[in-house]
């Protein structure tokens, strides 16, 4: 087993698309140590590959956190879903799929 590091030069918190690209430049010196923290998980389930699985995923919102805003009144009181994921590199598979459908 690796050993864990006690002291980390950069701290990230999120592993979406910034926190991702901003890892890998950081990494790309390798005396740096930096740590990632991210509260979801891998984005290796199937309905996260799939178009048709990708409407499941929102509907159920199974890798959200199921933020939805204040109720709005220019919207006849309606919430809007705030689509924040919970899984790693969440934009890339939103943006993905949301190109793709159109």
């Amino acid at each position: 087993m690796a050993k864990i590091p006690k002291a980390y030069d950069y701290v990230i918190v999120g592993a979406g698309s910034a926190g991702c690209t901003l890892t890998n430049r950081l990494t790309e010196d390798h005396d740096v140590r930096v740590l990632v923290l991210e509260a979801g998980g891998w984005d290796r389930h199937p309905f996260l590959k799939l178009p048709l699985g990708w409407g499941k995923v929102l509907v159920e919102r199974i890798y959200d956190w199921g933020y939805d805003s204040e109720p709005q009144e220019t919207m006849a009181g309606r919430r809007i879903e705030v689509a924040r994921g919970k899984v790693m590199r969440w934009l890339v598979v939103h943006q993905c799929h949301g190109i793709c459908a159109r």
